[in-house]
């Protein structure tokens, strides 16, 4: 962990967050790992992002109280109980300061339908929610539910490059370039001094459709 984040942030900037962080990994349950590390460059002050995952949602609480953060983060724990009950896997996303963790956190939802086409009932659910807590604007929902979604090469060939095509001729006919549109995951962040704000995160991938034989 310290080369990359001497990398990232230099060594003088890792010497200053160097107890801190220490601090914080102590903190940590056995079952909790930071998988993942950024440095916040574009915000003012000296700032890491630290994502710890990917928790089951009973094992939650248990980070969030293990870590204690500021105290006015104690009333995102009713958000946290909401997340995780109809989550697959939730991330928390940390911002460390040289004096310990910032007063902000995410909260990531990965639900048990993300390999979807389309909105599965436990995201639109959780939606519904994040639109009922003002976290989010039901026109934006609705808008993310009309752009997830697939398209094929033989449904519509002038959305996709010739090479595709080309490529799809070499297979025989037996498969079609297909691109899928999808939910990643949604984001709660949570900050004293503001509302829950809810993010969604879109993926887009590619792959050779096989077809169904004549």
């Amino acid at each position: 962990l310290e080369p990359a984040l001497s990398l990232l942030l230099g060594a003088t900037a890792l010497d200053r967050l160097r107890p801190a962080l220490a601090t914080l990994l102590d903190r940590l349950p056995p079952f909790a790992r930071v998988f993942q590390v950024g440095a916040m460059l574009s915000r003012p002050g000296l700032a890491l992002r630290l994502c710890v995952g990917f928790l089951t949602p009973e094992r939650v609480l248990p980070t969030f109280r293990a870590l204690a953060l500021p105290r006015t983060l104690s009333p995102v724990e009713p958000v946290l109980t909401g997340l995780a009950a109809s989550a697959e896997r939730l991330v928390l996303d940390l911002d460390l300061a040289p004096e310990g963790p910032l007063p902000r956190l995410g909260v990531e939802w990965f639900g048990p339908e993300r390999h979807r086409c389309d909105l599965g009932p436990a995201v639109q659910r959780l939606l519904a929610d994040m639109v009922g807590r003002r976290a989010a604007l039901a026109p934006r929902c609705s808008a993310l539910a009309d752009w997830i979604g697939a398209v094929s090469s033989g449904e519509d060939p002038r959305a996709f490059p010739a090479p595709l095509d080309v490529a799809g001729r070499l297979l025989r006919g037996d498969a079609v370039a297909h691109f899928v549109r999808r939910l990643s995951h949604v984001k709660g962040v949570v900050r004293p001094e503001g509302p829950l704000r809810a993010k969604a995160y879109l993926s887009a991938d590619f792959a050779w459709k096989k077809l169904a034989p004549p």
